[in-house]
């Protein structure tokens, strides 16, 4: 099945993972993190980001830096992601 993802589908699934033992923990982490460095603009702000969600979520990012600089550089990349695009 290839459902399409929706807003709405990312919310259901944030809100699963809220209450999940383990993941509801993380997830409270990742949103104090999320919050105390707001920039996606600031390459240290997105590197930090980017370094708590591979600890967390084992995502296998190998280069944070070129992961970070390439976040950082999108234009509007703030607005995007407060928008969910």
């Amino acid at each position: 099945m290839n459902a399409e993802i929706t807003k709405e589908l990312i919310l259901s699934a944030s809100k699963l993972m809220n209450i999940h033992p383990r993941y509801g923990v993380a997830e409270h982490a990742v949103g104090e993190v999320f919050a105390g460095y707001a920039s996606n603009e600031d390459i240290s702000h997105v590197m930090i980001k980017a370094s708590i969600l591979n600890a967390l979520y084992a995502t296998s990012i190998y280069d944070i830096v070129t992961i970070s600089k390439h976040i950082a550089s999108l234009p509007g990349v703030t607005s995007s992601i407060k928008n969910g695009d």
